[in-house]
């Protein structure tokens, strides 16, 4: 009795029944993964890691992946030390995180005193944070 013999039982039908749902299992395993691998690169390279688990997790919570890495990407570029989680949940909180770091960064770059936190407020107020930027560097 070999490993085989269980196989065999089946019978053509069930052998390729089974050969079918493996190769569709496969399939699907390939398409999920590979939706995710590009940006899992890109952001591997760019020095801002993030996992294949975490870029799953926000798929499933209905964030929008690409832009979440793209931005966290500008802001390690930038020196600013912005984690995944934070612009999760300011996405998830309804805020246009790519205007929160854009402020961030002119900030960082006019020496103006402004906070992750400060930002996401103005930006979740209706206010523009690039614009209160600019308005606390010219007074």
């Amino acid at each position: 009795m070999n490993a085989l013999t269980p196989l065999l039982t089946l019978g053509n039908a069930g052998l390729i029944a089974m050969l079918i749902i493996v190769a569709l299992l496969v399939f699907c395993l390939m398409i999920f993964f590979l939706r995710f691998f590009g940006l899992w690169i890109q952001a591997l390279i760019s020095g801002a890691p993030v996992s294949l688990s975490k870029l799953v997790g926000m798929r499933f919570r209905r964030v929008d992946v690409r832009l979440v890495v793209l931005t966290r990407i500008q802001a390690v570029k930038a020196g600013l030390g912005v984690s995944m989680d934070q612009l999760e949940a300011h996405y998830l909180a309804g805020g246009n995180i790519s205007r929160v770091v854009n402020a961030l960064i002119v900030a960082d770059r006019i020496y103006v005193e402004m906070d992750w936190d400060m930002a996401c407020a103005i930006d979740l107020a209706g206010g523009d944070p690039v614009a209160e930027v600019q308005a606390l560097a010219n007074p």
